[in-house]
């Protein structure tokens, strides 16, 4: 805050090199780590690096005598002001400071964050894993605010990234969220393939809490609060398609089928699995079961495919072509009503 006048959006930028022996730019375990006054993220690598690199670290609320970092100054720059105002005594810990390597055993002051936070994480074959981070401050609002929003300062070939005014941050600050609310999220790839989306936590966050990924493309919902998304998308930049939201908003056919998800148990004579590299929906069962009708819906009840007629057969292929996500399979049977969920990719 003595740097608003100097500093250009008020992110201090860590350089970690946390792991391998390479001197060549592209092998480097290293990346930089974020922190601002919505909070810190770690720092992002290439994957292709050696196995060498040990966990890296989260930037917090001080930083040890000796530990460098980086700001960018605004337009017309200006001196940066380090002053005793700024200094605590404060023993490294898990809540406060990740770098400091003191030996006192009492801490003068401590902080405790109670604002609500969302991480989200990204995986891919070109990067070790990349957080965003999402903070609930009433001083931040939904453009861009000093000290709140920091912007990436290291893409990488695979990439995600908070879209805010056509720029990429890693850090963005919002002073609430709403169930109509949607948070612009960018993905970049050089080459495409499997890319994967995922809570890494949620803090200071009471009750039921739901968050879901949108894709603008079929304006489908995928819940994230309690799995994973793998996306297959081809090569390039995709700022306008994807979306992080709270609440479903798409109405739900008036057919659809109910699917109690809390007890998904097969029965022993019957198997079923989608072939993703097929894009099939398989089916193994005995022949004392009989199955008139097949279902599939996804997440918000809706159906997406009716399959009638013969599956007297003891193997079944149903050919599948759905967007990517979770999906559940209903069977009508001699043995009553079978549920089961499947993954398309």
């Amino acid at each position: 805050l003595d740097n608003a006048n100097s500093i250009k959006d008020g992110t201090l930028y860590f350089w970690e090199h946390y792991g391998g022996d390479s001197h060549n730019l592209k092998d480097y375990q290293a990346g930089y780590g974020l922190y601002n006054l919505g909070g810190g993220t770690p720092a992002s690598a290439h994957s292709n690096v050696s196995s060498l690199g040990s966990s890296v670290k989260t930037p917090k609320s001080y930083i040890a005598v000796g530990q460098g970092f980086f700001v960018t100054g605004d337009s017309d720059g200006g001196q940066i002001q380090f002053n005793n105002g700024q200094r605590v005594f404060q023993v490294e810990d898990s809540v406060n400071s990740v770098f400091m390597k003191g030996n006192a055993s009492t801490a003068l002051k401590t902080t405790n964050d109670e604002r609500l936070k969302i991480r989200i994480g990204f995986n891919s074959s070109n990067i070790d894993h990349r957080q965003i981070l999402l903070t609930v401050d009433e001083r931040a609002t939904k453009n861009v605010d000093w000290g709140f929003d920091a912007e990436v300062y290291d893409l990488l070939d695979d990439d995600m990234f908070w879209m805010i005014n056509d720029k990429k941050f890693g850090i963005q600050g919002i002073n609430e969220i709403t169930n109509d609310m949607e948070i612009p999220v960018g993905i970049k790839t050089k080459l495409g393939g499997l890319l994967n989306v995922k809570i890494d936590s949620l803090e200071n966050i009471a009750g039921k809490f739901e968050i879901y990924f949108k894709d603008t493309v079929d304006n489908s919902l995928v819940q994230l609060t309690n799995q994973s998304l793998d996306i297959n998308l081809t090569a390039g930049e995709y700022l306008n398609r994807f979306s992080l939201v709270f609440k479903s908003t798409e109405v739900i056919n008036e057919e659809a089928v109910s699917i109690e998800t809390e007890a998904l148990i097969l029965p022993t004579n019957y198997e079923i699995f989608m072939n993703n590299e097929i894009s099939e929906l398989q089916i193994r069962k005995k022949e004392s079961l009989k199955i008139s009708t097949a279902t599939i819906v996804n997440y918000l009840g809706q159906v997406v495919k009716n399959i009638q007629g013969e599956f007297e057969d003891t193997n079944i292929s149903i050919p599948v072509n759905l967007a990517s996500g979770l999906y559940f399979v209903q069977l009508n049977s001699n043995q009553g009503i079978i549920n089961n969920k499947i993954i398309v990719k």
